[in-house]
């Protein structure tokens, strides 16, 4: 029974591990139908995205940082144009949306810690998509708490 309990927990964590990858491209998460779990894919593929960006600037590829960091704004947009097209309400069903304003200000708190650990220089880079990032974290905000009309 103890091997059959090892196999099977062995079985569920390569599951959960792989239920948890951030999916691979902008592609994959236009794929998806479900306009709710694309906004969540889209906001998956972002984060990790950050710090693909940060090692590329590291690494001297200053072409290869700017559009990885092109695709993390198109993912955020992405995030929000899916949950606009689900045609549900953020104030009477926020669920989704709050997800979204909580992973958009995290992806944001990412984007501003990599903008400090980047030379001088090359800072300037991550300022229009802070901004972007940050107009959609506060629509999706002004979205949840707006008072019925």
């Amino acid at each position: 029974m103890s091997l059959f309990r090892s196999a099977t927990l062995l079985v569920l964590t390569a599951m959960l591990a792989l239920a948890a990858k951030p999916p691979a491209s902008l592609e994959e998460v236009e794929r998806e139908p479900d306009l709710e779990k694309r906004s969540s894919l889209a906001l998956d593929f972002a984060r990790p995205a950050v710090g693909r960006m940060v090692k590329a600037y590291e690494a001297g590829q200053p072409e290869e940082a700017r559009r990885i960091l092109v695709s993390v704004v198109e993912a955020a947009t992405i995030a929000q144009k899916s949950l606009e097209e689900t045609g549900k309400h953020a104030r009477s069903k926020p669920k989704h949306f709050k997800r979204a304003e909580i992973d958009t200000r995290k992806l944001l708190r990412d984007l501003q810690s990599a903008q400090r650990q980047l030379a001088f220089d090359e800072r300037p880079d991550l300022d229009p998509a802070i901004a972007k990032v940050e107009e959609i974290n506060r629509q999706l905000l002004f979205d949840i708490m707006e008072r019925k009309k």
